[in-house]
């Protein structure tokens, strides 16, 4: 961890001016800060052209003696916290992806029903709006795409082709949002939707019947290519069923994006209100609560992809909590930035019929009983606010900062959505410090 010198004061707030920049002495730096002549900080401008970086460790005397020629010294980071939750939009059961890129994040797209009238049997129209959701703004306007229920949103990264001068290789790339819904209020067709490279208009391509049946599904990703999605059979408590997908891109003019699945859908566990996120490139978390409607038994369940990448091997469900409608997201994606702590998991949940509360745990991974598998070690409920189906996103890194040739990531944040009434609040949860990382 790190702490600047008395001649450079950062505002690390990434509710302010994380990813917002100015000009000084022909330099891009964070507003707030002060900045002596001897010391060149870069903050480099959020884009969704460039996926994460994978840095090497910072755990070598060159480093540590360049550190301490930058005049940076090692000290703890400021707290994890909850940042107030901040008015977007109006809607219900709201879904939100955010892009992790090198220099910023906070580029999301956040999808959600309008509200029907009660009793309503007609698919509700569904909404989606970009914006940084990291900083609490700014956001686009909103636009209807589709209608259907029950909208769900993640991104991957598919190449640049043909790609720009000076970025061939893994790095290069652009984030495609891909949605996913039910077509009709009750147990219907699940349909998807896929945005340009690097855009945000979920109607600019027609819709794609995914081939089977379900209702109240969840999508994910491994920031990459793979996608992983869960659901319900039946609309209450039933059979749970995954599916694993792959994102391409063509490799010819007009280097089209599109949407494969594997196998048809195969069942993993009993329950309602599933969510999937992935722990690294290989492991993902799946949660759920044991019956549908009010406040139930929460599990959670861990799965391996198998080599070919187009199956599960799930382990067995583990209680771990009481609730309602659970999310679940790693504080940051593993690996993508290697001195950052990663393996940390954060789960939110609400207590419908108990309370309005939103309350969140959090959980350290650890060895399971098999060679191999993994486990997952819970904290306490705490309370955060107060609303309806919060949600998270995937962990992002903000506000990237270059001193002397090292890269310091200023903030890691995870983005929720929650419904409050009719209103929709995105709240973050976060912690604000400098962290050391080598350029690649």
């Amino acid at each position: 961890m790190l702490t600047t010198p008395s001649s450079l004061r950062w505002n690390l707030n990434p509710h302010t001016s994380l990813t917002k920049s100015l000009t000084v002495s022909g330099r891009s730096v964070p507003r707030g800060s002060k900045v002596s002549p001897g010391l060149l900080p870069v903050l480099n401008p959020t884009s969704l052209h460039h996926p994460p970086r994978r840095f090497p460790s910072l755990a070598c005397a060159p480093v540590a003696a360049m550190l301490l020629a930058a005049g940076l010294q090692s000290a703890g980071a400021q707290q994890w916290q909850w940042y107030p939750p901040v008015n977007y939009d109006r809607g219900t059961n709201p879904k939100v992806a955010v892009v992790d890129v090198q220099g910023g994040g906070g580029g999301g797209l956040e999808v959600h029903q309008a509200v029907n009238p009660p009793l309503s049997l007609l698919p509700y129209a569904l909404w989606a709006r970009a914006g940084d959701y990291v900083d609490g703004g700014p956001f686009s306007n909103s636009y209807q795409y589709d209608a259907g229920a029950h909208p769900t949103v993640t991104y991957a990264w598919v190449p640049n082709i043909p790609a720009p001068p000076g970025e061939l290789g893994p790095d290069s790339g652009e984030a495609v949002f891909i949605e996913m819904h039910q077509a009709n209020v009750g147990v219907s067709e699940l349909m998807c939707r896929l945005t340009d490279p690097s855009g945000t208009n979920l109607d600019a391509h027609p819709r794609i019947d995914t081939g089977e049946m379900g209702f109240n599904p969840s999508i994910a990703s491994d920031g990459v290519s793979t996608v992983v999605q869960v659901h319900q059979a039946l609309n209450g408590t039933g059979p749970l069923w995954y599916r694993v997908g792959k994102v391409n891109r063509a490799q010819t003019a007009p280097y089209a994006v599109s949407l494969s699945w594997s196998n048809p859908s195969l069942q993993y566990d009993m329950g309602a209100n599933p969510c999937v996120t992935f722990l690294d490139s290989t492991h993902v978390l799946e949660v759920h609560q044991a019956t549908a409607g009010g406040t139930a038994p929460l599990w959670y369940r861990i799965g391996t992809l198998t080599g070919t990448g187009t199956s599960i091997v799930w382990e067995n469900s583990v209680l771990y909590g009481y609730g309602s409608t659970p999310s679940v997201s790693p504080t940051m994606p593993s690996g993508s930035y290697d001195d950052i702590p990663s393996g940390d998991i954060l789960e939110v949940h609400g207590h419908a019929g108990v309370d309005t509360g939103l309350y969140y745990q959090l959980a350290s991974t650890a060895s399971g009983p098999s060679p191999g598998s993994l486990r997952l070690n819970f904290g306490p409920a705490s309370l955060y606010g107060y609303g309806l189906t919060p949600s998270l996103a995937q962990g992002v890194a903000s506000g990237n900062v270059t001193v002397e040739g090292f890269d310091y990531v200023s903030s890691i944040s995870n983005v929720e959505v929650h419904q409050n009434g009719n209103a929709l609040q995105t709240q973050v949860w976060g912690r604000d410090y400098l962290y050391g990382v080598m350029p690649k």
